[in-house]
This record gives C-alpha cells, sequence and structure tokens, in this order.
C-alpha cells in the first residue's frame, strides 16, 4: 500500500505540465541578487525555516583562539590578516575583502507570517563565527539542529558535525559533536540529514570505497551515544556521479537528494527522490527525477520537503546566484499538537503520529563535552610532546576504538593551527608477548594514527614520521596491569619546525 501510494504521488507530480505548478521565489529579505542563499532548513510546522547565506559583508565576526575573540582584541588588520590565513588554510585562493570568501557562511533564520516567509534573525555566536556555518538538519525536535564542523570552546575548529539546541529564553547552547565512527570525508560536500526518532543519519561524502565522486552513505546511532562507520548505500542509491545533500522525509520513507548523474541531468545537478522499500534502510526504489519547473537548466540541490504543508524546498542557480524556491507537490498532512505543562511553563511539542519524544537521561551536556575535549595548547617547539589524551586501541589490534575519535580531531586541529610543524608518531606496548610482534603491533598502531590525522584532519603525510619502539621504552612498571596499561601507548613528538608547505588542509566544513 505504501508504495502504490508513492507511486501515484511520483505520477501526480509527473503528469502536472509546467504551469500546473505554482513556484514561489522566497522573499526579497530571504533571497538576494548578490549573494548565495543555500540549504533550507524547514520546522514540522513549516514555520520555521533555517538557510545559509554565504559571501556577506555583516558576518559574525567572532573568532575565539586561546579563549579570546580575536575580533575584539585585535586591530582591525590584524584581525583580517588572521581570517584571511585560516580561510587559505582552508582551500580558499580569493584575493578580495575576507568577507566574500565561500568559507564565509551565517545560518539565517526566518518565521512565516501567514502568507510568505520574511527574515526576522541573524543569531550570533555560537550558533555562527567567522568560520563556515551552516544547519544541515532538524534534530528530534524543531528545536535542535544538526550543523557542520566540530568547534571548541577554547578556540578550533575541525571536520563532522555538531548538535545545537535552542534554549528556552532563545539562546542557542554551543556545538556539541556528533560522535561518527570513523568519519573522513575527502570531497567538497559537508551534508547530513537525520531521521525524526535521531536514530539513523544519511551523508554525503567522498570516500575511497565510494563508487567515483561523493556518494550517500548510512550511519546508525549506537547504545554507546556514538555513530557507526557509515556505510555506502550502494548502486541503488549512488551512481559514478555526485550524489550530495540529502534529505530524509519526517517519516522516514522518503530520500530526497541531488546528483549530476550524466545520463540524466539537464544541468549542473537536478533533484531526485527515491522510497523505502519494506523496514530495511538498504532497499530502495529507483531515484525519479523531478521535471520542471523543480529541476532546470542550473544548479538544482538542497531539497528539503515538509509534510505539514506539502511544499519541497530547494535552492538553485537559475536566476544568477543562488537562491531558495518552494513548490507544493502534495497535499498538506495535519500535524497533531499535544500540550504539556513543564516549569509551569506551557509548550506545544509537535508529534507526528503521535509519536512520543523519549528523554536521554545519560546524555552528557554540549558544557560538559566541551571540558572534557579542550583545544590542545602545547607549545610549538622541537623536542616537545604534544599533550592529549590516551589513543585507545581495539585489543591487540591496530584498530582505533570510537571513544578515540575526536581525541584524533583534537591533535588535527592542533597540527592546522601549527601548519609549519612536522611530528613523529611512535607506538609503544607492555611487554607481556612476542617482541617482534609487539615491535610490529606498535608500528602499525602509530601508522594507524597517522592514516587517521591524514583522512580525517586532512594532515599532509609529509609532515608526519611513524615508530613502533615494542616495549624498549616503558614508562611505569610491567608488573602490574596500571603499569602496562601506561606503557600501552602513542606519542606525538614535534620534530621540525619550517616554512608552510602548499599542502591540502582538507576542505573543513563548506556547503
Amino acid at each position: 500500500m505504501r508504495n502504490l501510494l508513492f507511486l501515484c504521488l511520483l505520477a501526480y507530480v509527473s503528469a502536472l505540465s509546467g504551469q500546473d505548478f505554482i513556484l514561489e521565489k522566497l522573499d526579497g529579505s530571504i533571497n538576494t541578487d548578490a549573494f548565495d542563499e543555500i540549504a533550507p532548513c524547514i520546522s514540522s510546522e513549516g514555520d520555521r525555516l533555517f538557510y545559509t547565506r554565504t559571501g556577506y559583508p555583516d558576518f559574525d565576526q567572532t573568532l575565539i583562539e586561546f579563549d579570546r575573540d580575536l575580533s575584539v582584541v585585535l586591530p582591525k588588520n590584524e584581525y583580517e590578516q588572521r581570517i584571511r590565513a585560516i580561510y587559505q588554510l582552508l582551500g580558499d585562493r580569493s584575493t578580495g575583502p575576507i568577507y566574500q570568501s565561500n568559507f564565509n557562511q551565517d545560518i539565517w533564520e526566518a518565521r512565516w507570517n501567514g502568507n510568505h516567509f520574511i527574515m526576522n534573525n541573524h543569531p550570533a555566536y555560537p550558533l555562527n563565527n567567522a568560520l563556515p556555518n551552516s544547519v544541515s538538519s532538524f534534530g528530534t525536535n524543531n528545536n535542535t539542529l544538526v550543523v557542520i564542523n566540530q568547534f571548541v570552546k577554547g578556540g578550533g575548529m575541525a571536520k563532522g558535525f555538531s548538535t545545537v539546541t535552542q534554549r528556552a529564553d532563545g539562546s542557542w547552547s554551543y556545538p556539541a559533536p556528533l560522535p561518527i565512527n570513523n568519519y573522513h570525508n575527502s570531497g567538497e560536500d559537508v551534508n547530513l540529514t537525520m531521521n525524526s526518532d535521531g536514530k539513523v543519519i544519511i551523508l554525503s561524502m567522498e570516500r575511497e570505497d565510494g563508487m567515483g565522486q561523493s556518494d550517500l552513505y548510512i550511519s546508525f546511532k549506537q547504545k554507546n551515544g556514538t555513530w557507526s562507520r557509515p556505510e555506502n548505500m550502494g548502486s541503488g542509491v549512488n551512481s559514478p556521479w555526485r550524489e550530495t545533500t540529502p534529505h530524509l522525509s519526517s517519516d522516514g520513507l522518503s530520500l530526497y537528494f541531488a546528483s549530476n548523474r550524466g545520463y540524466t541531468t539537464t544541468g549542473g545537478s537536478d533533484i531526485y527522490v527515491q522510497e523505502r522499500i519494506g523496514k530495511s534502510w538498504k532497499n530502495w526504489s529507483a531515484p525519479r527525477r523531478f521535471k520542471a519547473p523543480v529541476n532546470s537548466d542550473a544548479h538544482d540541490s538542497h531539497p528539503y520537503f515538509n509534510a505539514a504543508t506539502g511544499h519541497l524546498y530547494f535552492s538553485s542557480t537559475r536566476d544568477g546566484s543562488s537562491d531558495i524556491f518552494m513548490i507544493q507537490i502534495s497535499e498538506p498532512k495535519p500535524i497533531r499538537v499535544f500540550e504539556t505543562k513543564m516549569i509551569s511553563k506551557t509548550k506545544k511539542i509537535e508529534m507526528l503520529k503521535s509519536r512520543k519524544v523519549k528523554s536521554n537521561p545519560k546524555k552528557k551536556s554540549i558544557e560538559s563535552l566541551a571540558k572534557t575535549h579542550p583545544m590542545i595548547k602545547t607549545p610549538a617547539s622541537v623536542g616537545k610532546k604534544i599533550e592529549m589524551n590516551p589513543i585507545m586501541f581495539r585489543r591487540s589490534s591496530a584498530e582505533i576504538l570510537s571513544r578515540s575519535y575526536f581525541e584524533i580531531e583534537r591533535v588535527a586541529d592542533y597540527l592546522q593551527r601549527h601548519p609549519h610543524i612536522k611530528i613523529r608518531i611512535a607506538g609503544h606496548t607492555d611487554n607481556r608477548g612476542d617482541v617482534n610482534q609487539l615491535y610490529l603491533l606498535s608500528r602499525n598502531r602509530a601508522k594507524e594514527v597517522m592514516r587517521s590525522l591524514t583522512k580525517v584532519g586532512g594532515i599532509g603525510a609529509n609532515r608526519m614520521e611513524t615508530v613502533g619502539y615494542g616495549s624498549d621504552l616503558p614508562v611505569a612498571s610491567n608488573q602490574t596491569e596500571k603499569g602496562r596499561k601506561k606503557n600501552r601507548r602513542v606519542e606525538i613528538e614535534i620534530i621540525e619546525i619550517g616554512i608552510s608547505s602548499k599542502e591540502e588542509a582538507g576542505k573543513v566544513g563548506i556547503r
């Protein structure tokens, strides 16, 4: 029955001629002629819109380094030089004013006034800062967002995603990292969509196991709060071309995305939709490409469907710069609203299909995560060992445990902030086992850390060397388990400081 309804919807959409569609370009307070507006994300009720604006002069200039806001403490010219250096490290090659950089991306918000969306809010720090900012998806409710990149309160940014929550007073919590096991992305696309119960995410990434370019991957939330290693969704979804900007419908049954697949595309990229078959997340119907006026000869992407209104939102370059459009593709679907009392205030809780919202008392707060993973501040000096938490491995293996991935990101962040240094990664073991095997294990663990810094953090391999000492250099007695645990370690030492080479720093978080 579900498949039949989906096919009927597609037939309804396909049968409509161009004039039957009512395509609407959003209000002039949202779309601009001079700047790009992309990545629309709509609340479940359809009354709240978050989007990204690029290259705007009035951007949030907050730039935290060593617990200082450089936009406040530095003279304007020194601040701009620092911003330019960071953008260049991320891959920017522009020479104009710093605000014109594609890495200057801020989140904006608009509200429905009964007739159309109007822009009414440019959120301040910590939702925005001088680095790339963009909303990828709503979380499990309309007050939780998934945003690109990971941030540390003391300063610094790493690849990945974070979650933020709006408080009762309207302010935003500090971004908490979304811990995805073995997350690495060698491409430019940074996209994610989360299903409404917060248990499944679909990402757009470019990896060594892909089908050619950027593919869609799926990851599931684990009992320990981390997310499983992203798994390629296969040829039923992906192609040898680029698949980007995924969006899951609120019921988790329809997947929207953009692709430039060469055998059907009419422009830079087109928007597609397909349905999940049965309960499995691995079986999908064949992708269907939307006809005009959704797709055009230009670049159409970032689809976001809202069931409450039946509107599909997307961004398109058909008018020159990128703008946000909406079009109704199905009948509105009412949302059941329930009322509950919390701290003597009545708040509305949106619930699709009477779905119960469960709280997780074990979830760490954003503040505690930031305290657990502060920015590394080791002085950049030859002979210094980088101060870091232990990197944990699976027993008798070189496989890094998921709880240590953020430590890899911290080290990568440090190396990105100090592009002139070279390091030696040294693996050590306790004395239990065959001596030759211990040497091999320690070397392999050092190499795995190097590989992770390259793939996860974009650190050039020419800046690193590895060595395995086995059990030769203990720091504690091997007579006790406590001592042996201290001896099983990886240490990273600064071995050279020189002029930065033209390495690829990795395109960290740009939409």
